[in-house]
């Protein structure tokens, strides 16, 4: 998201249709540089987040109230209808931009019903696959969360001994949720848990996976797309909470190796992908929450906290921009790397959730 072009935007437009609320824009221009400065001076912490939270807030409100988009449209190249129209007409020059069509509004995607296979997995049955500290109660939080709000969130974790996440739970659960949802419906993939690339593909480790016979024992990318990509549902996400810090797959370290994000992003074509770190990066625990690092703005911006445009809603960009934030910031102040990354080809916006104001 370019914020500089955002706001050179909204000047734009404000100097021509707006003047008087110039000084308002002025405030927050001001007040973003000055943030901009602190983070670069004295490094990202929890303050200045939130001070840039609240800036982009106040941006998207007034950018709504008199462009009719987002702030956040801004900063992605859309343009208002009044000067789409100019542009059309010759009045504006320079590179062409994105634009919506006079009297439309952005396309959302997954508006009718909501489904997801929920996948949570700390130990495992193989001696050489290490276990996890935090990923049943990352997930039982996501299911918590979207309990009500999704038709059927099914959860398969260490806890639920009706749904233990063994490799044909998992991959029978896949077969009948993604089937039951219809072509306005959203699916969503969510699992946290160890991931392995090998001999050029991506594995996600059940917990009955031998590390000895990944090829018939651990679930393969390429199947988990097989099965999401037959659903009916326009809007498919797949979010990826593996690689964590401090356990090993046999002798391997537990990073997100190039491989295995390069064949995750090849296998989903197609399907949003959200991922707890990039490659060569690890998915940091926080002991103190009890929770991922990227589980816990996940959750966080499944509050509405990510919806800075006040839609009621969230959405994959939303939760992407967001969380992504919150992980840098935290791991900026342990000095560790790690970035969410998102992989998004889609046109339009998916709805993740609904949330209560």
């Amino acid at each position: 998201m370019d914020t500089q072009h955002g706001l050179t935007q909204l000047k734009t437009w404000l100097m021509e249709y707006a003047p008087d609320s110039l000084t308002d824009f002025y405030t927050l221009e001001a007040r973003f540089a000055k943030n901009e400065n602190d983070e670069l001076i004295l490094g990202i912490s929890e303050n200045t987040r939130y001070e840039r939270n609240q800036i982009m807030r106040a941006l998207n409100a007034l950018a709504l109230t008199q462009c009719g988009i987002s702030f956040n449209e801004l900063c992605e190249g859309i343009i208002p209808i009044e000067q789409h129209e100019q542009l059309q007409k010759g009045n504006y020059g320079g590179e062409s931009q994105k634009s919506r069509p006079s009297g439309s509004s952005k396309v959302y995607h997954g508006i009718r019903k909501a489904w997801a296979v929920l996948v949570g997995i700390n130990h495992y049955n193989d001696a050489f696959i290490h276990s996890l500290k935090v990923c049943v109660d990352d997930v039982t939080a996501i299911h918590q969360t979207l309990s009500g709000r999704y038709e059927v969130a099914r959860l398969l974790t260490d806890a639920t001994s009706e749904y233990l996440p063994m490799r044909a739970n998992i991959l029978g659960e896949l077969a009948s949720v993604t089937q039951a949802a219809s072509a306005d419906d959203l699916f969503l993939f969510y699992f946290s848990g160890h991931g392995l690339a090998r001999e050029g593909e991506s594995y996600l480790l059940a917990r009955d996976t031998r590390f000895s016979a990944l090829d018939t024992t651990a679930i393969a990318m390429r199947d988990i797309r097989r099965y999401i990509q037959q659903s009916p549902a326009h809007a498919k996400i797949i979010v990826l909470d593996a690689c964590h810090s401090g356990a090993s797959i046999g002798k391997s370290e537990p990073t997100m190796t190039p491989e295995f994000i390069q064949r995750v992003f090849e296998q989903a074509e197609g399907i949003a992908v959200l991922a707890s770190c990039k490659e060569n990066q690890q998915s940091w625990e926080w002991p103190e929450k009890r929770r991922s690092v990227f589980t816990y703005y996940l959750l966080d911006a499944l509050t509405g906290k990510a919806d800075f445009e006040g839609k009621g809603f969230v959405t994959v960009s939303d939760v992407s921009n967001y969380v992504t934030d919150g992980v840098r910031a935290w791991a900026a102040n342990k000095s560790v790397p790690q970035t969410p990354t998102l992989q998004y080809t889609v046109a339009g916006d998916i709805v993740l959730l609904r949330y209560d104001r």
